[in-house]
């Protein structure tokens, strides 16, 4: 985040300068001040060194906020896994021009729905305890930032020493007398691979994975990480102080719906961590679905993750990637990273109209309807998949099968 100070104190107002600030804290964001220090006033300067506020961006588990819920058009709610248990960071982000009334739901983010305590952190005031959710009155363009201690939602722990695990190269079991099954994988590395099989999502959507590992040396040991057919991730594991001393790094994947999801642990040119488990837990406000062409069975999605507004959406192997998950809304959106819809590009829905994306924003190129046929339908006109296997929009066929939709949720 560059903060502008002065300049930026011009157009906005202290509400809107405090959600300026809590969007990037709620990302994780790197905060460098570009204003001159020595003029910044006291509201500015209240903002940038509330202490429980960059404690937020600061939290040591390293992860980004997600949104979690939007009952309604442009009233968001984001949430941001903390260290320790049961911690939540949540932001109520008010977009329209009219003050509303919010609500979060511990569900939503991965909390159980029991009783949990709120802290209002800009005001430094403990608000109470809450059972399944909090409310509350947010004013136009403003937020509310709120630090949520509850208790963890259920997860699924899948040991990485388990018989129906893939190891390749050098990999191997071992025994590991402060491991959750007194076993893990060692040697995985240099070619060696593990692959996690069987892991399960009630839905597709992002979920929280808490991967337990161990790693003896001083240096840090990395590791990439492959869920299903996806863009591998670089994950960087600190030293643990000894072979058999537990850490765990928590990570936000993306899984497809079903029990067939695949976590591929390696390195080609170093030596990875050995791994305990993972442990897999749902964020129900983060859950999606995939849009299946039903002839040939693959997926809608954005190519290379790329999230511009305007760009071609396509069809590809389903592997249950944030590129290929969408948020069904009541406004018969369907959602893409948080605040992308699935738009017919152009400015109207027309035959040979193009799938792509845009910000949602409303209008009837983004409002989509499944008839109970299995059609797909935008403003009277058809979702297709031509000859040449780019979807776009056409006439209505009864007996097209290319106009035949899946969506999995």
């Amino acid at each position: 985040m560059a903060w502008q100070g002065a300049r930026a104190a011009s157009t906005l107002t202290e509400a809107e300068s405090r959600t300026h600030m809590a969007m990037w804290v709620i990302a994780g964001s790197p905060l460098l001040l570009g204003n001159d220090l020595t003029t910044m006033n006291e509201a500015t300067k209240a903002i940038v060194t509330n202490a429980e506020v960059l404690a937020i961006n600061q939290d040591g588990r390293g992860l980004q906020g997600v949104k979690v819920a939007e009952d309604s058009a442009g009233l968001q709610v984001y949430s941001k896994v903390l260290s320790g248990s049961g911690k939540r960071a949540v932001m109520l982000l008010n977009r329209t021009g009219q003050r509303a009334s919010m609500t979060v739901r511990w569900a939503d983010t991965g909390l159980a729905a029991a009783t949990a305590s709120v802290r209002d952190v800009w005001a430094k005031a403990n608000l109470g305890s809450f059972a399944a959710s909090y409310t509350a009155t947010v004013p136009a363009k403003g937020s509310v930032l709120l630090r949520v201690s509850g208790r963890e939602g259920d997860s699924r722990v899948y040991e990485a020493e388990a018989s129906a695990n893939t190891l390749g190269g050098n990999a191997a079991r071992v025994n590991c007398a402060r491991c959750s099954n007194t076993g893990k994988v060692a040697g995985v590395g240099n070619g060696a691979t593990l692959v996690i099989k069987d892991v399960k999502a009630a839905t597709a959507g992002l979920k929280l994975a808490n991967i337990v590992y161990s790693n003896s040396e001083t240096e840090v040991r990395r590791a990439s990480m492959q869920v299903n057919g996806q863009t591998p991730t670089m994950v960087a594991f600190p030293s643990t102080g000894g072979r058999d001393n537990i850490g765990s790094v928590s990570v936000m994947l993306s899984l497809a719906k079903g029990v067939a999801n695949t976590i591929t642990f390696s390195n080609a040119s170093g030596q990875a961590p050995d791994f305990d488990a993972v442990v897999i837990q749902e964020i129900a406000g983060a859950n999606g679905g995939t849009l299946v062409s039903a002839p040939s069975g693959r997926c809608v999605g954005l190519p290379n993750n790329n999230a511009s507004v305007g760009i071609q959406a396509g069809l590809g192997y389903c592997h249950g990637g944030q590129n290929q998950t969408f948020a069904r809304t009541a406004r018969s959106e369907l959602v893409v990273y948080g605040n992308r819809c699935l738009d017919a590009l152009g400015a109207t829905p027309i035959v040979g109209a193009r799938l792509g994306i845009g910000e949602c924003n409303g209008s009837n190129k983004q409002k989509w309807e499944f008839a109970a046929n299995g059609t797909m339908t935008m403003n009277g006109l058809c979702l297709d998949v031509p000859a040449n296997g780019q979807p776009e929009l056409a006439v209505c066929d009864a007996n097209s099968q290319t106009q035949q939709w899946l969506f999995s949720q």
